[in-house]
């Protein structure tokens, strides 16, 4: 199974209530037209409402838009595989070196040897490695408990595709864009603590607690930046910036559009009026100066 994707170039669909219609039908409070939800298997781990200032209808089905919400997938497989990198690596089963090493380059005789010397840089079982200049190190390694294992492994047996995600872009409660990938290709922990904000990701890294799962998933946000921010600055990129064209009606419903608090109108019918005047007074100009100015052609 590969990952798959599709784009709705309908653009017939949009269908948009009236605040008190989905007050009434929902009983909650009033939902903004577009939103974007992960999902984890049918579970939603994020769902974000937000709205479009200048919204241009024609952006919906364009290659703008379907190029942009993939980049809003890289994103959080990126984010992902990051995390997944770094929690790896704090929780391997690898002993953890605690004493009798050095440096990989060991200064004999003003000249740098580097073998058997980097045999100091290993990790293996409690040894000890005579250096070429006679020393003899004893290396010691911390091994993690049984208990360690059980609290940071991952023993489950899953198959390719068994748990995935899904990322979905709707407008008005429509879906027009789904991206779904494997998620069994990330460790456990990672996969069911996904985190779009990546909050607390300014804590201080040496105030960070690794005895714990929970000490260690938050590490691995540290730095990370918010990523719900950036994916919907991208949608609105592409959706943002449309010229008016007056009202709309959608099925049966009438709807002015409104910019920044403003309806364009207003600003359209100032334009008109600004440059009239300003036609007027050079059509004067033109006749004071004996200019034949025929304003019908």
């Amino acid at each position: 199974m590969s990952e798959t994707a599709y784009i709705n170039f309908n653009q017939n669909f949009m269908v948009k209530e009236s605040r008190k219609d989905v007050s009434a039908a929902n009983n909650e409070a009033f939902k903004e037209r577009f939103q974007f939800i992960l999902y984890s298997n049918d579970n939603i781990v994020c769902q974000r409402y937000f709205r479009i200032s200048g919204y241009n209808n024609d952006a919906v089905g364009s290659v703008e838009l379907f190029d942009a919400l993939e980049d809003c997938v890289n994103l959080i497989k990126e984010d992902l595989w990051k995390k997944s990198f770094v929690y790896q690596t704090i929780v391997n089963n690898n002993p953890t070196k605690a004493m009798g090493f050095v440096n990989d380059v060991v200064e004999v005789k003003d000249q740098k040897i580097w073998n058997p010397d980097l045999l100091l840089l290993g990790v293996k079982a409690d040894e000890t490695v005579r250096l070429s200049d006679g020393r003899i190190v004893e290396k010691q390694f911390i091994t993690p408990s049984v208990d360690s294992d059980a609290t940071y492994g991952d023993d489950e047996e899953l198959k390719p595709w068994d748990y995935t995600f899904k990322f979905e872009f709707r407008v008005d409660d429509r879906p027009v864009y789904e991206r779904i990938f494997d998620g069994t290709v990330y460790p456990k922990h990672i996969r069911n603590s996904v985190d779009l904000s990546n909050s607390g990701s300014d804590l201080d890294p040496k105030s960070a607690y690794l005895n714990s799962i929970d000490g260690v998933l938050q590490y691995i946000k540290i730095g990370r930046p918010n990523l719900i921010y950036q994916i919907i600055k991208r949608i609105i990129s592409v959706m943002s910036g449309g010229h008016y064209e007056g009202n709309t009606f959608v099925s049966d419903k009438e709807y002015t559009h409104v910019v920044n608090g403003y309806d364009p109108r207003s600003y359209i019918k100032g334009w008109r009026k600004a440059t009239s005047e300003k036609t007027r007074e050079y059509r004067s100009w033109l006749r004071r100066n004996g200019v034949d100015f025929d304003s019908r052609k």
